[in-house]
Parts: structure tokens; C-alpha cells; sequence
């Protein structure tokens, strides 16, 4: 009777460790299979979504991780910003018209360094307009946010800058009502004007330095010559000169007509 239990004992502990082996197995085809699928659900996701999809979702989690309990900062991605139709850097006027494309019948929220200064309802087609926006004296510093339900966008920030000062203009020669006589039917215009100026001598564009200096070489007519400059910037200030200058050519030598008869 103990022979019998010894071997039955020996067997059942030689059965024992293979069931245990059977069961890992079993354990790391289930580990192979689950990360095989992951890793095709993975791939499937950046063959349908791209790259941008993947980006988003890992900047979202990171922001969630960072503030989970911030609903406000969630639903800042709830809503699509405002786009904003080009505007100018620089302009002379006191006012501006801002207008864009939102969602359909979004609240279209203007601000000015930083406080509300009107409000504007996006049509059926997504279009909004703000007419008639007060600009003061130099930078302005704009901020355009959409409401949806409750919810607000993150903020479109523009600045635009209000000049209304002439550009300097400065002319060194040639002196008005100067007079000129000979063979010379030119006349040098030199002076100084702001760097980034347009600058116009009669309809020509001259060349102005990084200084600021010009000059130019301007053909005279018999008897008197108007000459007017503008320089204009940026913003579309003007500056205009204006200078007179008298020519009048030498008289041919008789001897050369002759020749030329």
C-alpha cells in the first residue's frame, strides 16, 4: 500500500509542473496577441488620423495630467478661434474695420489690451464685422475670441499700429529759383529723409539710404523747371518739397552750324 501511494505521489508530481508550464503558455500567447493588436490599432490610427492626430492627443493628455480639474482650459479647445481677414501693421487712420470667419452664429468678442470693447454676432455663412474701431496714437493691441454655448475660444491677438506724423523731409540743394545757364541741363537733388521712406522726385522713385540721404540727377527743360518731392511712409504719411529752377542753354557756336549745314 505505500508502494502504491509512493508512485502515485511520483506521478502526480511530475503531472503537476507540466499543467503549471501549459498555463504560462497560455499567458504569453495572450501577452503576443494583446500587443500585436495594440500595435495594429496604433498603426490604424496614424494611417486614418496622421501624425497631428497623435500630437494633439499626447499635448491634451499632458495638459489633463497637469490640471485634470481644469474645465476651463478644456473647453478653450471646445471652440474654434476666429480667423481674421488681413489687416495693416501701420496706418494714418483714426479708425479700422476688423472683420472674419467664425462657426455660424458665434459670439464674436473684441478686446483691446485686454477689456471688452464690443461684441459682433457671426452670420449664417460664419462672417462677422466690426466697423468703425477707434484707434489711438501708436500700438493697439487687439484680441478677438469666438462663445459657443458658454464656451470661449482661445484668443486671436493682432496689433496694429496708428501713425499719423509726416515722415521728415530736408532738401539741400538745389536752392529755389535757382538759376542755371551752359551746356549742363541737369541739376542734383540732395537731401534727407526718414530710412524706410518711399521717396518721389517728379514721378521718378529715388533711392533713399539706410542714413536716410538721397540723391538724384534730374534733366532740365529751357526756362523754368517745377520740381516737387513727396516722401511718404509706411503708415501713408506724406511730406511734399517743392523747388523752382531756371535753365537756360548756351547759345550754338556758328561755326558748328555751319559744319552740321
Amino acid at each position: 500500500m505505500s508502494k502504491y501511494r509512493s508512485k502515485y505521489h511520483l506521478s502526480e508530481y511530475h503531472y503537476r509542473p507540466q499543467a503549471s508550464l501549459r498555463k504560462k503558455e497560455i499567458k504569453a500567447y495572450r501577452k503576443t496577441f494583446l500587443i500585436i493588436l495594440l500595435t495594429f490599432g496604433f498603426l490604424s490610427i496614424i494611417y486614418l488620423w496622421g501624425i497631428p492626430f497623435i500630437s494633439n492627443l499626447y499635448n491634451f493628455w499632458g495638459a489633463w495630467q497637469a490640471n485634470p480639474n481644469s474645465a476651463e482650459t478644456n473647453n478653450l479647445d471646445l471652440v474654434n478661434p476666429p480667423q481674421i481677414n488681413p489687416l495693416p501693421k501701420l496706418t494714418n487712420q483714426s479708425q479700422l474695420t476688423i472683420s472674419g470667419q467664425a462657426q455660424a452664429n458665434d459670439r464674436i468678442r473684441l478686446l483691446l489690451s485686454g477689456n471688452e470693447v464690443d461684441t459682433a454676432m457671426a452670420d449664417q455663412d460664419g462672417n462677422f464685422i466690426f466697423e468703425n474701431v477707434t484707434l489711438h496714437e501708436g500700438e493697439n493691441n487687439f484680441s478677438l475670441t469666438a462663445v459657443t454655448d458658454g464656451n470661449e475660444s482661445q484668443p486671436v491677438n493682432l496689433s496694429v499700429v496708428s501713425d499719423k506724423t509726416p515722415p521728415t523731409l530736408t532738401l539741400e540743394k538745389p536752392a529755389d529759383g535757382q538759376k542755371q545757364e551752359g551746356v549742363n541741363s541737369t541739376v542734383t537733388i540732395e537731401g534727407i529723409t526718414e530710412p524706410d521712406a518711399f521717396l518721389v522726385v517728379n514721378e521718378h522713385q529715388v533711392i533713399v539710404e539706410n542714413t536716410g540721404k538721397f540723391s538724384y540727377r534730374l534733366n532740365l527743360a529751357p526756362g523754368e523747371n517745377k520740381i516737387k518731392i513727396i516722401a511718404k511712409d509706411e503708415a501713408g504719411n506724406e511730406t511734399t518739397a517743392e523747388k523752382t529752377v531756371f535753365y537756360t542753354p548756351s547759345a550754338k557756336d556758328p561755326s558748328e552750324t555751319n559744319i552740321l549745314e
